[in-house]
């Protein structure tokens, strides 16, 4: 197995963030596809494998009238949501019913726009499969879980009157509400990781990957428990450092204050905030934690089920605790630089996820050729910007 490495410095690529940010501001947004451009080419050309880097082919002026016209939809959006509601509501709905195809052709328009060694990549997924993956599988489990909700909601007017059957009715639509919340997400975030890995090409090679729902399960399943038992530990242990702090003293305090707890508050205001600051950043770093176990879970899996035509593996090393202690030490930074130290955060995360990905081929990736293709429209991955649509796999 041999690492992907990222080059980029974050000095550099903060020159071409921060120039980007004032000339986009200056010009009205006008300048934003050759920033975006400008980006992409940089993290690009600096990630590599075996010495071959990547390359982003688009260019500013071929994302420019996309880009104008996207931003014009958008502008029509938010003046409908204003001016008639109703009209707003219509064009919500024509653009989830659109939405499939954005993403679609967003997806093969960044593929075609990507190489490797010289070697562009594409996007052969169906239409169709955008669609049931992005359109029908969602309505179907959107109707039931309103379902389920609305039978819930009709059994909770009827508990006082009709006691203990309706009680145990209750418990049973609520498990099945978490079990089809837990299924559903498992099976289409499966679906959806098949079908983008199922569609790319890279020359005329293909990637190929059958991921299972259950495992899917099983890492949530975990999460929560983790999450459960991380509260559990954490509230006993802040509950003995208030109590040993004076919470004692606060809450005999409080008791004589009932009949006015407004002038309880006022007096111990730096104590209350700093109760709930503490409290906040704890559940804060608990959520931080078990988001960071799914996606190292997920994206190890991912990538251990997914092969290039065959003969080429890959392979995720990427931990929970690296994760963690990344996405923390980044938003560190970001905080105490007021957001000037988002290229640094982004170079990274860039840097640590490429140095835990690998791959072990016995091809030759030169001996694979670009297929010839039609020139396709940027107009779709231009309106998912603008409406901030992409089609990713959430690893």
């Amino acid at each position: 197995m041999t690492n992907f490495e990222f080059h980029g410095k974050a000095w550099d690529y903060f020159k071409i963030w921060i120039v980007n940010i004032v000339l986009t501001i200056i010009t009205l947004g006008l300048y934003y596809p050759w920033a975006k451009v400008r980006k992409r080419r940089y993290l690009y050309s600096n990630s590599s494998f075996q010495g071959r880097t990547f390359d982003y082919h688009a260019t500013g002026k071929q994302l420019f009238f996309s880009h104008l016209l996207a931003i014009a939809l958008f502008v029509a959006y938010i003046g409908l949501s204003y001016v008639h509601p109703l009209a707003s509501g219509a064009l919500t709905l024509l653009f989830a019913v659109i939405f499939p195809w954005i993403l679609w052709r967003s997806t093969q328009f960044n593929a075609r726009m990507t190489s490797f060694s010289n070697v562009r990549f594409s996007f052969a997924g169906a239409l169709k499969g955008a669609y049931i993956i992005f359109l029908l599988y969602p309505m179907i489990m959107f109707a039931l879980t309103m379902g389920l909700f609305f039978l819930i909601g009709a059994l909770v007017v009827k508990l006082e009157t009709e006691g203990t059957l309706v009680m145990l009715e209750l418990g049973v639509l609520v498990v099945a509400l978490v079990a089809l919340m837990l299924f559903g997400n498992a099976f289409i975030t499966a679906k959806i990781s098949e079908y983008i890995i199922n569609g790319y090409r890279y020359g005329q090679g293909q990637f190929a990957a059958l991921l299972r729902p259950g495992f899917f399960i099983g890492v949530y399943l975990r999460s929560l428990l983790i999450w459960v038992l991380f509260s559990i530990v954490l509230s006993a242990v802040l509950g003995v450092v208030i109590l040993l702090a004076g919470g004692f003293e606060m809450l005999q305090n409080l008791q004589a204050h009932l009949n006015n707890p407004e002038q309880w508050i006022e007096q111990n205001i730096m104590l209350v905030a700093s109760l709930f600051t503490t409290v906040y950043l704890t559940y804060f770093l608990i959520g931080a934690a078990v988001f960071a176990f799914i996606e190292a879970r997920v994206r190890r899996y991912v990538f251990a089920e997914t092969t290039f035509n065959g003969d080429t593996k890959f392979e995720s090393a990427l931990k929970a605790r690296t994760l963690l202690w990344l996405w923390t030490t980044n938003f560190l930074i970001i905080l105490h630089t007021f957001g000037l130290g988002i290229p640094w955060a982004k170079v990274r995360t860039l840097r640590t996820k490429l140095s835990n990905t690998s791959m072990e081929t016995s091809s030759d990736l030169d001996s694979y050729v670009t297929q010839q293709q039609a020139e396709q429209s940027s107009l779709a991955e231009q309106i998912g910007d603008v409406f901030d649509a992409d089609l990713g796999l959430g690893i």
